[in-house]
């Protein structure tokens, strides 16, 4: 692992709890350099919810970088966080944390990131997308091809 690459969080459900996490990670500053990847809108929301100074700064996939100060540089996946109510299932937020994950781990595969960091999600809203795995565990491993994971 090169230790220059970012680190990827990956948002989780653009209706939960995982967009003001981040958000307030960014605000206390990270020990390590790292990018978000997911819902464009669910990041809007926390950043405007927390009054947070933070710009948000979308990245070409072919154009990652690390943490800048005072910024949060997001890979956008989806962009439906500003169109789901917070806290309820939604099959939208659930198919955008789902594709969250995929990139993350996609990276991850092509050494483009030195690991993920997962956000909440929502499992009932991942299966209301069409998902058959139960959790992050089980998406990882897939994507991982992984065969043993606990």
């Amino acid at each position: 692992m090169d230790p220059r690459l970012p680190l990827a969080i990956t948002l989780g459900d653009p209706a939960g709890i995982g967009p003001e996490i981040v958000v307030r990670l960014f605000q206390q500053g990270l020990p390590h350099p790292a990018i978000v990847i997911g819902d464009l809108g669910a990041v809007r929301r926390a950043v405007a919810l927390f009054h947070a100074d933070l710009e948000i700064l979308p990245l070409r996939p072919d154009a990652l970088a690390g943490a800048i100060e005072q910024r949060i540089p997001i890979l956008v996946t989806s962009n439906v966080g500003e169109a789901i109510e917070w806290g309820q299932v939604d099959a939208r937020a659930g198919a955008a944390a789902l594709q969250a994950i995929v990139t993350g781990a996609k990276l991850a595969r092509e050494g483009k990131v030195a690991g993920i960091v997962t956000a909440p999600i929502n499992k009932e809203a991942m299966v209301a997308a069409g998902s058959h795995f139960p959790g992050h565990t089980e998406l990882l491993a897939a994507e991982s091809n992984t065969p043993h994971v606990s």
